[in-house]
């Protein structure tokens, strides 16, 4: 486990999961939000800061996690290069990220997306994610994929749309007074450095 980095963590809820269970040596979370910071539990670190603009000086870790922020850099690509950069040798990234079922699904959730977080900059399929990762030089070890069903609470006007044709059938929802709620995935990955890459830019059509 070693150095620990909650990369977008917030409030440090999930590096204190980790803690309870596990034995870091050291946590570090890094968020946008001063407000979530201060509320991280005693005897972590924090640094007010935007995953693009952490560098060397912030220290490398054994251990990052990047639990649903993805969506919130203006490039994936290029912030998961940069944890990358941050891994000590021998280290792991933790992603945990929901995605779409697919293409046709990910394009009407990213025209909604501020039902859920007005700040959302992508929605990802699980082949455009595990692209990206791929582009940033790193290497899968090991994934799950799990159901999901996502709360989302639309405009008066949207209500009534409670079924959308995806590329392989209908998108499942239901509605529950004024909420939707859309069947996605959880998917979890561990990933490594992979010496072997060659870093690039965004692939095409990695997420919409």
């Amino acid at each position: 486990m070693g150095k620990l980095l909650d990369a977008g963590g917030g409030s440090g809820a999930l590096a204190a999961y980790v803690r309870r269970h596990l034995d870091p040596e050291s946590i570090t979370v890094v968020d946008v939000d001063a407000a979530a910071l201060a509320e991280t539990p005693a005897g972590m670190h924090t640094r007010l800061s935007r995953i693009e603009d952490l560098s060397d000086a912030d220290g490398r870790f054994d251990t990052i996690l990047a639990r649903q922020v993805l969506h919130y850099v203006a490039s994936a690509v290029d912030a998961l290069t940069l944890l990358r950069k941050l891994l000590l040798p021998g280290g792991v990234i933790y992603v945990g990220q929901i995605v779409a079922p697919d293409q046709s699904a990910a394009r009407w959730l990213a025209e909604r997306a501020s039902w859920a977080s007005p700040t959302r900059h992508s929605v990802f399929t699980t082949d455009a994610l595990l692209s990206l990762f791929a582009h940033a030089g790193l290497g899968l070890e090991r994934a799950v994929i799990a159901p999901h069903w996502q709360r989302l609470k639309p405009t008066a006007q949207a209500i009534g749309a409670t079924t959308h044709a995806g590329d392989n059938g209908a998108m499942a929802m239901h509605a529950e007074d004024d909420v939707i709620h859309v069947r996605v995935l959880w998917l979890h990955c561990l990933l490594v450095a992979d010496e072997t890459a060659r870093p690039g830019g965004m692939p095409r059509q990695a997420a919409v």
